[in-house]
């Protein structure tokens, strides 16, 4: 059964009690270092060393205290690396952060030593020009830059980094290139990469990896990974995640969401794993995933991030294996382990010799998906039972998509979280109340997605399809088709394998077993398998590199809609593009084809309007029956380059789609669809006849 969070809470604290902190670590040698040379208490003690896998090595702990003190401060230490870190009921270090109950001549504000005495009365003299303590004094860092290698220096970094124990063991510092960047500077940056924050003491974004004083495998094994520089939601999520603060993380698909999370988590895990003393019981990170899929891909990742890296090992918490392997793994000492709710709730469930005491740093991906998938129940029973650490636990949420239900887990959750947004979402939301429309609280479509919208029948569905995947200047694999059911994936790839005997397509959905499932995706990643027909199972996080998404059945709402296409891929559309003369130019972006008609009224005006928001570059002209729902602005105005040529798209008038034709088709082609060459002129006649 489930231990209550009381119970093992008390378990908790007594067992952190007893493990050595940075401050506590320090003393000690110091006390072993006047106990083997009485003489000599006033030395400081050696310094603690760990080296690098690249045998670089880097100073951890500087256990430079003077305990002689000053006689007159009997109880207050010279240098604030004495003292504790801090619960929230207690008082606190205006410098350092760090527990502090003196006054120490701050009218207003707290101290834990002299030395932090002093920063704190010069530099609120240098900024007001008089000894004046009632408002916050603002720090200056004095202290000499963190070496490259550093994990854990003595003093709080930034007054905008938490007090949990993570953001004092990373002790991020900017680096010169990122303290230099002005307020409107970093807005700009923020502005040119479309990044939305809002919340308290808002960090710099970065620019480089380099700024972040990564350890130096880490760093190496980022670049042969292909992350060379942060992008999109990088460049903000992983200062704020290395200060310890709590995020909420909504971006489009493709703006680098995983590794957003998994950089500064693995960082965290690495600078525990570190510690001096008696190793602390793991996992130090839990990432919550809804899929098996996603959360292997994740620890895919973390594995090729904390390659070669000491004490640093992982573990997958999924369905579809054995638990009792799984079991065994989380014995071992792990560092980081990534769960789906149902089998992590059955491991808290069945085997209360785990531990999950130290979590500290808790990451929920694909929120909106879990609670789709039903999930509401067992993510807020693991809420319950994990206990927090002593010293906080920083939860990071992320997310393509934010509804109201999440904000609701955000609340119980999260503590003075940063909202960090790639995309303009408040756009669409003026525009949408402008209109009076319904809108999901959602993203658009990722902007590097070429999407077409085809008015096709069910009965014409399978001919649409075989049309575009015999034409060599429309099939451009690897192709993901999307269905509505299990039996409708297994029976549309056996169609296509029939009528397409040259393709080889797979069926992927939830009744196949997980090797199978697997052997599949590993089948579309590296290209052997041109086309996959699967079920919402491969919509969400997946990072599949195919070129075109096609959705034989519209997806059930918008935000599904989002998921879906986004599982394109730009890169992998420009190779595919590369052997392609004729056909559409998409100019780099990736193709997303939908077939939509009128079983799916509910959404069809919500849909119109989305795509009619979208530059024009990003949609094809819409069917007639999804412009006649459109209620909002005019329309922009279009370029001749944006008007579709002989070779793009068009869609039929009546109740069926034009079929895309091989420019080798002749008159042959079936009644009611129309070649992709057909004029304006001839689509008039057919309509007055």
């Amino acid at each position: 059964m489930l231990v209550p969070r009381s119970v093992t809470n008390r378990k908790v604290v007594a067992k952190i009690a007893g493990l050595p902190t940075l401050a506590m670590a320090k003393t000690l040698l110091s006390q072993q270092k006047a106990q083997a040379c009485p003489s000599k208490l006033d030395a400081p003690p050696p310094d603690i060393h760990y080296s690098e896998p690249s045998g670089t090595t880097t100073s951890l702990i500087r256990p430079d205290i003077n305990l002689g003190g000053d006689s007159s401060q009997t109880h207050m230490g010279q240098q604030d690396e004495v003292q504790r870190l801090v619960d929230s009921t207690e008082p606190q270090c205006v410098v350092c952060g760090r527990y502090g109950d003196f006054k120490g001549g701050m009218e207003c504000h707290n101290v834990c030593s002299l030395e932090c005495q002093r920063l704190a009365l010069e530099s609120v003299q240098t900024s007001s020009g008089s000894t004046d303590t009632s408002s916050v004094p603002q720090f200056a860092s004095t202290a000499a830059p963190a070496p490259q290698n550093s994990v854990a220096p003595t003093r709080r970094p930034h007054p905008y980094s938490s007090t949990r124990l993570v953001a004092n063991i990373t002790g991020y510092r900017e680096s010169p290139r990122t303290a230099a960047l002005s307020t409107q500077e970093a807005t700009k940056l923020r502005e040119a990469h479309r990044i939305y924050i809002h919340g308290k003491h808002i960090p710099k974004p970065i620019l480089s990896f380099e700024d972040c004083s990564f350890p130096v495998r880490m760093l190496s094994n980022l670049v042969e990974n292909g992350y060379a520089q942060p992008k999109g939601v990088q460049m903000q999520a992983i200062p704020a995640g290395l200060l310890g603060r709590d995020m909420v993380i909504s971006a489009e698909t493709g703006a680098g969401k995983t590794a957003g999370f998994l950089i500064p988590t693995i960082v965290h895990a690495y600078g525990l794993s570190q510690l001096p003393g008696d190793t602390m019981e793991g996992p130090y990170v839990l990432i919550l995933t809804p899929t098996r899929e996603l959360a292997t891909q994740i620890e895919d990742v973390a594995k090729s991030f904390a390659k070669s890296m000491p004490n640093m090992r992982t573990a997958l918490l999924a369905g579809g294996q054995a638990m009792t392997n799984q079991v065994h793994r989380l014995k071992q000492n792990i560092q980081v382990a990534v769960a789906t709710p149902g089998r992590l709730v059955d491991i808290l469930a069945r085997h209360g010799e785990i531990s999950f005491s130290n979590v500290f740093c808790l990451v929920l991906d694909e929120v909106d998906l879990m609670l789709s998938l039903g999930f509401r129940k067992q993510v807020m029973r693991i809420l319950d039972v994990l206990p927090v650490p002593p010293n906080g636990r920083q939860t990071i949420v992320c997310s393509a998509t934010i509804s109201r239900q999440i904000d609701q887990i955000i609340g119980k959750v999260l503590q003075n979280p940063l909202r960090i947004r790639v995309g303009n979402p408040e756009e669409k939301k003026a525009s949408a109340h402008r209109s009076g429309t319904k809108v999901s609280d959602v993203f658009s479509p990722s902007s590097q997605i070429k999407q077409t919208i085809l008015w096709v029948e069910n009965d014409s569905k399978k001919k649409q399809l075989f049309s575009l995947l015999k034409d060599p200047a429309y099939f451009r694999p690897p192709i993901l088709v999307f269905v509505e059911s299990r039996i409708g994936a297994e029976l549309l790839s056996r169609a296509i394998q029939a009528k397409c005997p040259w393709i080889k397509a797979v069926a992927i959905h939830g009744e196949k077993s997980q090797e199978e499932r697997s052997a599949v995706l590993k089948t579309i990643t590296d290209g052997t398998v041109p086309v996959a027909v699967a079920t919402g199972l491969l919509a969400r996080g997946l990072d599949l590199k195919v070129a075109t998404v096609i959705n034989f059945d519209m997806a059930p709402s918008i935000p599904d809609y989002i998921h879906r296409v986004g599982r394109a891929n730009p890169d992998a559309a420009s190779k595919a593009a590369a052997s392609i003369r004729k056909g559409p130019r998409l100019d780099g972006m990736a193709w997303a084809i939908t077939f939509i008609n009128n079983d799916h009224h509910s959404i069809l005006g919500e849909f119109a309007n989305m795509l009619h928001r979208l530059e024009s570059k990003q949609v094809t002209p819409l069917p007639p029956q999804l412009k006649q729902l459109v209620v909002m602005d005019p329309p922009k105005q279009r370029t001749a380059a944006d008007i579709p040529g002989p070779s793009d798209v068009q869609g039929n008038h009546g109740a069926k789609a034009s079929t895309f034709q091989s420019s080798k088709r002749k008159s042959d082609s079936c009644q009611g669809q129309e070649k992709p060459g057909s004029s304006a002129k001839a689509g008039k006649k057919r309509r007055r006849n």
